[in-house]
């Protein structure tokens, strides 16, 4: 991994004059040049080390850890679901006390308050 120090020529004030952009601009291009060749290094190191990975390659080496059992199984409770029952419920939603909707009373007072 690359880490670069804060570049303090990249930040330029609103108006800046053409050669304090240019400069700027050139600053970046050489960051970005020198961060292109560390990802080709790296890329060569691992190339070099277990040849060029396709998609297909890595779902069959993923297939092949989790057929041998190479990574330690997860526990089977880490996540458990719970469904309480419906009674329960409805209780957690009404505050305990059964609900009626009286639809012919919605309908008198939006009737009332378009008059």
């Amino acid at each position: 991994m690359i880490t670069a120090p804060l570049a303090e020529k990249l930040i330029l004030e609103y108006g800046a004059s053409k050669a304090d952009l240019s400069a700027a601009m050139a600053e970046k291009r050489r960051w970005r040049k020198k961060i292109k060749e560390e990802i080709n290094v790296h890329r060569e190191a691992v190339v070099s080390q277990y040849g060029h990975i396709n998609m297909r390659d890595l779902f069959v080496r993923a297939a092949r850890i989790n057929r041998e059992g190479l990574l330690a199984p997860a526990p089977a409770n880490v996540i458990q679901i719970v469904t309480p029952p419906e009674e329960q419920t409805l209780a957690a939603v009404s505050g305990g006390e059964p609900v009626t909707i009286d639809r012919a009373r919605i309908i008198r007072n939006a009737e009332k308050e378009n008059q």
